[in-house]
């Protein structure tokens, strides 16, 4: 031990990264000849955890035909597989609500999935109030509001 010291910083390859991941570190000694370097491997094991930091998309317009943000997109949530996102109306009544939301197949597309609404499950153009829980303890629920067109 001479005093020397390391430091590692950790960068994931992608924002969304979580679960488990690995470096390994190899030390060498500076003894001569170089033909009697011993060395040694540290592998260090890594417990990512999911950002809480999610990008939550403001409205969606599956009505215009347009093939774009035909669906509620809350980016990061799947670092969350155990969220429920509930959607609210102006009047404060649930009009959807799923488990596991993923942006692929559980998602919101502007449709109720309550049996809140009457005739079609289609609900109208205006603004939806949200509350995402993360199934996470310790971890707030986030709540907004989402536009519909």
């Amino acid at each position: 031990d001479n005093g020397e010291t390391l430091c590692v910083t950790y960068t994931p390859k992608s924002e969304t990264l979580s679960g488990d991941d690995f470096f390994e570190l190899r030390f060498c000694d500076n003894v001569e000849p170089s033909s009697d370097i011993a060395c040694t491997i540290v592998r260090v094991n890594l417990r990512v955890l999911p950002s809480s930091e999610i990008k939550i998309f403001e409205g969606i317009s599956p009505r215009d035909l347009d093939g774009k943000n035909d669906t509620w997109i809350i980016e990061g949530i799947e670092n969350y597989p155990r969220n429920r996102v509930q959607l609210y109306n102006e009047s404060g009544r649930l009009v959807f609500e799923v488990a596991g939301y993923d942006n692929n197949v559980q998602l919101w597309d502007g449709s109720s999935n309550t049996g809140t609404v009457l005739g079609s499950n289609i609900l109208p153009a205006g603004i939806y109030f949200y509350v995402i829980d993360f199934g996470v303890p310790n971890l707030p629920q986030k709540t907004g509001r989402v536009y519909l067109r």
